[in-house]
């Protein structure tokens, strides 16, 4: 990891302690699992719906850039990027089942409000946006 890009991530020692961090200064609850490809490069977003899978981030190695993607039942339902990592939590809160995602969401993640993505509700099942 390129401490110049993640001073923040090289300040915590791991991405899910970042997490952590962030989403205690926006005062929303959050749990982190261990991601994939290391502690120091990955992590989870664990969500409470039960067909979903954690929420994978990581994060770029060339630019500042933290990558997610979230599955529920084989199916990718969201994908994204951004370099602001509140972004990514707001994006774990939603995903996390505590709130309705993208269609309704007011945590304004920039990265997922596409029309073309799916709205993720708290059954888990995807919907189209309108």
């Amino acid at each position: 990891m390129n401490s110049d890009l993640y001073p923040d991530l090289a300040a915590a020692g791991s991405l899910a302690a970042a997490l952590d961090q962030v989403a205690a200064e926006l005062g929303v609850d959050l749990v982190t699992l261990p991601g994939d490809w290391g502690p120091v490069v990955s992590a989870s977003i664990a969500a409470l719906v039960p067909e979903r899978l954690p929420l994978s981030v990581h994060i770029g190695a060339e630019r500042r850039w933290f990558g997610v993607s979230g599955w529920s039942q084989g199916v990718e339902l969201i994908t994204g990027a951004t370099p602001d990592l509140a972004d990514v939590v707001r994006a774990g809160v939603a995903w996390g089942g505590k709130v309705r995602a993208c269609g309704n969401c007011t945590l304004n993640c920039r990265f997922c409000t596409s029309a073309n993505l799916p709205r993720l509700t708290n059954a888990g099942l995807p919907q189209r946006l309108t």
